[in-house]
């Protein structure tokens, strides 16, 4: 049995937190350069902005409704997470992280799941301050589709088991969810099962997994048998590897600089590093990529890739290669709006033998990165930076509605009077 715990309205919840003054006025959350609109309560839903609406599009809207405008604050949102995914841990037997605002449970053998997800609920809005719904359900996708139905349907409070309801009201709910909207399904694909006359959960449900497979690959067939509740997906406590580690951003202005593309690609590298060393990979690989915009009449792609002489979690060692390759592809005269960063070719530190005449990094380098590591945990995730990252600020993000990170910057904590 499966439990989908997510945390409705995610970013927008979390900044209310900190705000009480918030909890009836609408919210919402741009990306970054304070772009579109990625998040959203519900009511800012209700005034009628939509998702992913460039902001200055919606901007009068917003002023029209006293819409609380934020710009995405990554640090406040990963801690709250964290501590949230530690609250679910507290009362799930195993638990699957699967975003930054959804986990998985396993509550096999739990006698009541309906009474356990009210329970996982209540103490996330008690501890965290988040309201979240539970999907309980003996396959993943299923879990996915009752936590949808706890979402929009204030009848479950919060909380809907597939085994607590009849199997016509199961069908009924399915007539109700159109496919395109269903996990696992996709845009493109939800745009072809339509001309199958497959348009609701329930045709897909009603479906010959073979004749799926064979029309729609495997993907799609497991769909189905996870829709009559036969699990296809499995649990994952430990979470994979990733295979690659991705940093980019787009700037707050153009730049045509080269000292300020070199700031920009070590903050990212930095940001990668650190993310390599969390999960004990070594990356034998550094690709860069830097570009102008796409709705510029002069316009130029770089990238570039170099392999390392040996696999490497260093910092310094990561940040250097992505510099040389900045270089390497940055052309004059042009005005670029976005860089990036990717770790390739990702290995196990554990099970990584060095070279003997590239033996990797040295135990020194080691024990400077978990000191760095240990600082920015403590301090804030940029406390130590390298100098490069600081000869410039064009590059830097655009967040002119940025809200304080309470919970991991000293100076930012909540003063009450």
């Amino acid at each position: 049995m499966f439990a989908l715990i997510d945390g409705n309205s995610f970013f927008a919840s979390c900044e209310r937190v900190f705000r009480p003054d918030l909890w009836r006025r609408p919210v919402i959350v741009l990306s970054n350069n304070d772009g579109c609109v990625i998040a959203r309560s519900a009511e800012a839903k209700e005034a009628g902005i939509p998702m992913g609406a460039p902001f200055f599009k919606v901007a009068g809207l917003a002023k029209r409704y006293g819409v609380a405008v934020f710009s995405c604050n990554y640090e406040l949102y990963a801690d709250l997470s964290a501590r949230m995914m530690a609250c679910i841990a507290s009362l799930a037997p195993a638990l699957e992280v699967y975003s930054i605002d959804e986990a998985f449970a396993d509550l096999s053998g739990i006698a009541d799941a309906s009474a356990l997800g009210m329970k996982i609920r209540r103490r996330i809005l008690q501890w965290i301050g988040v309201p979240a719904c539970v999907g309980v359900a003996p396959s993943k996708t299923l879990a996915k589709f009752c936590n949808h139905l706890a979402k929009k349907n204030p009848c479950f409070s919060g909380v809907c088991n597939w085994g607590d309801l009849s199997q016509d009201e199961r069908l009924q709910w399915m007539r109700s969810f159109r496919v395109s909207e269903l996990w696992g399904i996709g845009r493109k694909l939800g745009e072809k099962l339509p001309e199958q006359r497959i348009r609701t959960v329930f045709d897909l449900h009603e479906a010959d997994p073979a004749a799926m497979r064979r029309r729609y690959g495997v993907t799609v067939e497991r769909i189905v048998h996870e829709l009559h509740g036969i699990p296809c997906l499995e649990f994952e406590e430990i979470a994979p590897t990733q295979r690659q580690i991705l940093r980019s951003r787009s700037f707050a202005e153009e730049v045509s600089d080269i000292d300020e593309i070199k700031a920009a690609v070590t903050r990212h590298a930095h940001s990668a590093a650190a993310a390599l060393r969390q999960q004990d990979a070594l990356a034998s690989c550094v690709g860069v990529t830097i570009h102008t915009s796409r709705f510029k009449a002069e316009r130029h792609f770089g990238w570039d890739v170099s392999s390392l002489p040996a696999p490497t979690s260093d910092t310094l060692v990561l940040s250097a290669a992505a510099v040389r390759l900045a270089e390497r592809i940055f052309r004059p005269g042009m005005k670029y709006k976005k860089a990036g960063v990717v770790l390739l070719e990702l290995t196990n530190a554990n099970a990584h033998t060095g070279d003997f005449f590239n033996p990797g990094d040295s135990a020194r380098s080691r024990a400077l990165m978990r000191t760095i590591d240990s600082i920015n945990a403590r301090y804030g995730g940029e406390a130590v930076k390298s100098a490069a990252e600081l000869v410039g600020t064009k590059w830097h993000t655009r967040r002119d509605h940025l809200s304080p990170c309470y919970t991991t910057r000293w100076d930012e904590l909540r003063q009450i009077r």
